[in-house]
């Protein structure tokens, strides 16, 4: 495998170096294409500038751009004028309007410093933020919020005004809106998955954050279709642009602590490079590519498509109150590299390179109380080790080129390989249990997608999709109890499934502030599975096939800055089930309206409310009427029918506050309540150490959710507060031996993080969370409530020299010796040059041998030991080339 993928590795490179020997494709007749360069007074390049064309007499916009680091630019106009309006603005900068000739050859465009702050669009705040929100663009600057302890851009964005981070998918929100990509200096390397950026790429080697509000990476729809998605370009450093540059680290320490990492950068004019490689045993998870996220995202643009499932759970996972690297032992290495090479002018190849190895082991004490009566209370005491070897490949390879003025075109494919192999050791009060599982999954997916501008308010699209998903699981489990391995304590499953789709689209205006959209779609899903023993399959093959043909209207009505919009959808569902036919005509209606508004001169309001209805397909797994084995000593059975479609009802609102011009204060408030049918439910009942669960479908099932967060930031202190709320509840049936009541699940979290410039040397942050958690089934409830606690001292001792404290605590109320401590340190120098950084860690200080946690689940109540990797100390030295 490994001989593969570095055999892989060389043909992707000696790929691109064959494409810079290709001709540039000249460009269609007819195309009206204006060029030139912007410069600011000193004569040097303005880069990432706003070009916008607009007609002169209606004013109407026509297209836009942004200029390259070299200044130039290019601009597709769309036009029977013989004259346009240009307009150019950039961060920091005088707006220039210009009307020129349609077919003017190549202009040079003067840009003025905006030193006067006259313009509502562009306002210069020293050191913290170049814009104001009535622009399409926020930039902060990076140095304003950079204390010396970030180790990527994630640690960068988490101090920084109005952005929220989600630890455990990585997932980017600015003001409540989750951001679609992150952009490096203007070029989309990773899509949807900038993870790989966002986990990676090194905090220093940004001076930028530009917010881009209304991005839209469709050139033709721009002017016709207005985008609400929000993406971040990240500026690079201008004294560091080249060729070739980026940083390499190597550390070595006590206990064979070992780390290397590289993010090495290039910048061509005809390529675009990120490359990242890391390796370590300090307990630091490698897995930063999301290959399985990445994947979904694409393929959920299709709701229909049928993905895998895995069947097997009992994947041990470290507790989510403190970072997985203290309580794990991860050995392996990552590597990505991600090419941009623009094969001419309006043509370009994008490939991704990802390889994932690792060797994890953990291991943990638990004590599990079911939730039944107090006659009936059913407890399992175990202590659990567990060994993880995954293994992943990805290969991803898009084209896209822009076919003429009014047409574009976009190809890709994507192949993903994964093997994981666990072995597991169970020592419990019954007996001992050895299991091993092996997972191994293939998936191909291609797209192809063509646009056409039909008019100055119409535009044509068409997608073709496919994939092909194989996912095989097998698991043995030997018990000491038995004399002979029974063939019930082996299994074998294979699902291999299908998917193809295609859809059309118009887009258009139907006349001023009156948008449409009217797609025709279908879908053709299949699925094949096999359960049995180790050695065959001995269960009768269950097979699906869905036909899904759908038709969705979209009418949107604009005024100025609100908006109303309906959204129907008719899907016509035809099944076949096992030699079995059936039918389900649905109605999707989606119905919603956003506000915008100025309050108080500079305070932005942001208001969306919607509500809609959808109609799910249960899983190809849960429609198995086969019992299942999913780990050690739990197996699983399905009453359910496909024609019992899981209906939800959606209603939700948002609010997003803000003014990042003068208080610098940013807030969001997000509700809604789910209701939904045929939901799946528990029966769950014990037979010694075995528990088994039925699961069937409920019409009663309702969930609600509520978040706010409120974030200022005081510049002349370089001082950030954050507080966050949130509140989740459901209700769901639940039955344990026959006792059957309602579960009511509710949780609550507020948080309040603090990091403020005490002095010109000293940096101090501060941070709480409080979790409770209330379970109530039947006449009895849990519950549960802890604290953590964060703090981090920055004491710049000298003037490249920085000595960091770290103090992390988890706290549980209601267990004894609940208390746990961490304490991290590090000092950090930086040489005379800044090429090197030299760093001394020292990992769990105080050396605790465990953290106490509790955990509360639907059917559960357990008390957990989790042991910490012991102490050590870490020598590593960085080199910036």
């Amino acid at each position: 495998m490994r001989k593969f993928l570095i055999i892989q590795m060389v043909m992707n490179l000696i790929f691109v170096l064959s494409v810079f020997s290709q001709e540039p494709i000249s460009d269609p007749e007819n195309t009206i294409t204006l060029k030139g360069r912007v410069l600011s007074e000193d004569s040097s390049a303005v880069d990432f500038a706003y070009v916008i064309a607009q007609e002169v007499v209606s004013g109407k916009v026509l297209n836009y751009t942004f200029s390259s680091d070299k200044g130039y630019f290019s601009l597709d106009l769309v036009s029977k004028d013989d004259s346009v309006v240009l307009i150019f603005s950039r961060l920091g900068y005088v707006k220039k309007e210009l009307t020129v000739n349609s077919y003017s050859d190549s202009l040079f465009v003067v840009l003025s410093m905006d030193s006067s702050n006259f313009l509502n669009e562009v306002k210069v705040i020293p050191d913290v933020i170049t814009s104001s929100e009535d622009s399409d663009t926020i930039s902060y600057f990076a140095n304003s919020f950079i204390d010396g302890t970030e180790t990527n851009v994630e640690d960068l964005l988490e101090k920084m005004p109005g952005f929220s981070i989600n630890n455990e998918t990585g997932e980017i929100k600015y003001q409540g809106k989750t951001i679609k990509k992150i952009l490096l200096d203007g070029d989309d390397l990773t899509g949807t998955n900038y993870k790989v950026i966002s986990k990676n790429l090194s905090a220093d080697l940004i001076e930028e954050i530009e917010v881009l509000k209304n991005f839209s990476d469709l050139r033709l729809l721009k002017g016709i279709k207005k985008s609400e998605d929000v993406a971040i370009n990240l500026k690079i450093k201008d004294e560091l642009k080249s060729p070739f540059f980026g940083n390499a680290k190597l550390g070595g320490g006590t206990n064979s602590r070992y780390s290397g990492d590289a993010d090495i950068l290039s910048y061509n004019k005809a390529m675009k490079l990120y490359f990242i490689a890391s390796a370590n045993n300090t307990g630091y998870d490698l897995e930063s590519y999301d290959l399985e996220t990445y994947m979904d995202i694409n393929m959920a643009e299709y709701k229909g498509f049928f993905g895998s499932s895995e069947i097997l759970e009992g994947r041990l996972e470290a507790p989510p109150f403190f970072p997985e690297d203290k309580f794990t032992f991860h050995q392996g290495q990552f590597l990505s590299n991600t090419m941009l090479v623009n094969l001419s002018e309006h043509s370009n190849l994008k490939s991704t390179s990802t390889f994932y190895n690792n060797d994890i082991n953990f291991n943990f004490r638990d004590s599990i109380n079911y939730l039944i009566d107090e006659e009936n209370l059913f407890i399992f005491e175990q202590e659990r080790f567990q060994n993880k070897k995954p293994l992943e490949f990805f290969q991803g390879i898009e084209y896209t080129s822009q076919l003429s003025k009014k047409e574009d075109l976009k190809a890709k494919i994507q192949f993903r390989k994964s093997i994981e192999d666990i072995s597991s050791l169970n020592l419990n009060s019954f007996n001992t249990i050895e299991d091993q599982m092996l997972v191994q999954k293939d998936l191909l997916y291609s797209n192809v997608s063509y646009q056409r501008q039909l008019n100055s308010k119409w535009v044509f699209t068409t997608e073709f999709e496919g994939n092909f998903d194989n996912l095989t699981e097998e698991i043995s489990i030997q018990n000491d109890q038995l004399d002979n391995l029974d063939s019930s304590l082996q299994q074998k499953s294979s699902q291999a499934l299908y998917n193809v789709g295609a859809t059309s689209s118009f887009i258009g205006l139907l006349k001023n502030n009156w948008q449409t959209n009217l797609s025709i779609s279908f879908i053709h899903s299949s699925s094949q599975m096999d359960i049995g023993d180790g050695q065959d399959f001995f269960y009768p093959r269950s097979e699906l096939t869905v036909n899904n043909f759908s038709v969705e209207t979209e009418i949107v009505k604009w005024f100025k800055n609100h908006k109303v919009f309906f959204r129907p959808k008719f899907k016509n569902l035809y099944y076949t089930k096992d030699g079995s036919n059936s039918s389900n005509f649905l109605v999707e209606p989606q119905i919603g309206a956003v506000f915008k508004d100025k309050f108080f001169q500079n305070l932005n309001a942001e208001m969306k409310v919607f509500g809609h209805r959808e109609f799910n397909l249960l899983e190809p797994t849960q429609l198995l009427s086969t019992s299942l084995l999913i780990d050690n000593r739990t197996t699983a059975t399905y009453q359910t029918e496909v024609e019992e479609l899981v209906k939800r009802d959606v209603i939700a609102a948002n609010i997003a506050l803000s003014d990042m011009n003068n208080t610098f204060i940013s807030g969001s408030l997000e509700a809604g309540l789910v209701r939904a049918e045929n939901e799946l439910f528990s029966r769950v009942s014990f037979e010694d150490e075995i528990v088994s669960i039925e699961y069937s479908q409920a019409d009663n099932v309702e969930q609600s959710f509520f978040s706010s967060s409120l974030d200022k930031y005081w510049p002349s202190i370089k001082s950030t507060f954050k507080f966050i709320y949130e509140y989740k509840t459901s209700s769901t049936p639940l039955v344990i031996e026959d006792i059957e009541a309602s579960s009511i699940l509710s949780q609550k979290a507020l948080s309040f993080t603090s990091g403020s410039s005490l002095t010109s040397s000293i940096n101090l942050s501060l941070g709480v969370k409080h979790n409770s958690i209330l379970n109530i089934w039947g006449e009895r409830d849990v519950r549960m409530a802890y604290n953590n606690y964060n703090s981090k001292l920055n004491f710049k001792f000298l003037p490249r020299a920085l000595f960091s404290f770290e103090f992390m605590s988890l706290h549980f109320q209601n267990l004894q010796d609940g208390f746990n401590p961490i304490l991290n340190s590090l000092v950090r120098s930086e040489s005379e040059n800044g090429k090197f950084t030299f760093e001394l860690r020292a990992n769990n200080i105080l050396n605790n041998n465990n953290v106490a946690v509790n955990n509360i689940e639907l059917t559960s109540f357990s008390a957990n030991i989790f042991p910490l990797m012991n102490n050590f100390y870490l020598f590593s030295i960085k080199y910036r080339f």
